[in-house]
């Protein structure tokens, strides 16, 4: 094995085992790499999840005959939202 980079590729992963000397990794060579896919971020779960939570919350008003009442607080909601947000700009 030569002191240089020995990359070799298993499905997607890349994977390196240079010799690290003085504790440092030369510049570019990073952790092992699993994929070429972008990560799914917290924030895209985070998003799914509550508009996932919205859209029960609506079937439940629906089956339980209380549309209006959600109606009504979903739009009190979203003005009292839009007012904070011009009032803390």
């Amino acid at each position: 094995m030569s002191r240089f980079a020995d990359f070799f590729r298993t499905e997607g992963a890349y994977i390196s085992s240079w010799p690290i000397q003085n504790g440092n990794r030369p510049r570019g060579i990073g952790k092992a790499k699993l994929s070429n896919k972008p990560s799914i971020s917290i924030h895209k779960v985070r998003s799914v999840l509550y508009a996932a939570a919205k859209l029960l919350g609506d079937l439940s008003a629906i089956q339980n005959g209380h549309v209006w009442e959600r109606g009504e607080r979903r739009l009190v909601g979203k003005l009292l939202g839009r007012m904070l947000g011009k009032l803390f700009r």
